[in-house]
C-alpha cells in the first residue's frame, strides 16, 4: 500500500475488498436444495387448513373495512344532522326569548293600566278571570294596591287567589309596573 498516502489507506483497502466481493462468483445451487422437500399428508392438510383460514381472515378483513367505511359515513351524517338540530334549537330558543320579551312587555303594560284603575272598576274584571291569572296580576302589583283590590273581588275568588299567592310567594314589593 505504498501507492496511497496515510489517511487514504483505509479507503483504498475498503474499495479493494468491495471489488473482490463483487467479482467472486455466487452459485444459487449452493443455497437451494437440489431435491424437492417431502411433506407428510398431515402437514399438507395443515397447510390447506392454514390457507383456508388465511382466505377467511382476508374476507373478514374486507368485510370489516367495508363496515368501518359505512360507520364512518353514518357517523358523519349523524354529526351533520346533530349540528343542524343544534342550530335549529338555538334559533327556536332565540325566537322563544323574543316572544317572552314581548309577552313580558305587554304584561307590564297591562299591570300599569290595572294599577291606574280604581279597585271598584278593576274588581269586576278580575272576577271574570281564572284564579291563576288573577294571582299573576296581583303578584305583579304593589302590596298597597292589592290590599285595596282583594276586598272588592268575589269572596271565594279572593280566598283562592290568596292561596295561590301564598304558594307563589305572595305579592312582591320589588315588582313595579
Amino acid at each position: 500500500m505504498k501507492f496511497f498516502p496515510g489517511k487514504y489507506k483505509s479507503v483504498a483497502l475498503f474499495v479493494l475488498m468491495g471489488c473482490f466481493i463483487l467479482l467472486t462468483p455466487f452459485h444459487v445451487s449452493a443455497v437451494t436444495p437440489k431435491t424437492p422437500v417431502k411433506a407428510t399428508e398431515a402437514e399438507m392438510e395443515r397447510a390447506g387448513r392454514l390457507e383456508k383460514m388465511e382466505k377467511e381472515l382476508a374476507l373478514r378483513e374486507k368485510t370489516i373495512a367495508v363496515r368501518e367505511k359505512e360507520l364512518e359515513t353514518i357517523s358523519k351524517e349523524v354529526d351533520r344532522k346533530l349540528a343542524e338540530l343544534i342550530d335549529l334549537q338555538q334559533k327556536v330558543q332565540a325566537r322563544l326569548d323574543e316572544l317572552q320579551a314581548v309577552k313580558d312587555k305587554r304584561f307590564k303594560a297591562l299591570i300599569k293600566t290595572y294599577s291606574e284603575m280604581s279597585a271598584t272598576k278593576l274588581a269586576p274584571l278580575l272576577n271574570k278571570m281564572d284564579d291563576t291569572t288573577v294571582a299573576e296580576i296581583l303578584r305583579a302589583m304593589k302590596p298597597e294596591e292589592v290590599a285595596k283590590i282583594l276586598p272588592k273581588i268575589d269572596q271565594r275568588k279572593a280566598v283562592n287567589v290568596s292561596k295561590i299567592l301564598g304558594m307563589l310567594g305572595g305579592v312582591e314589593k320589588s315588582r313595579t309596573p
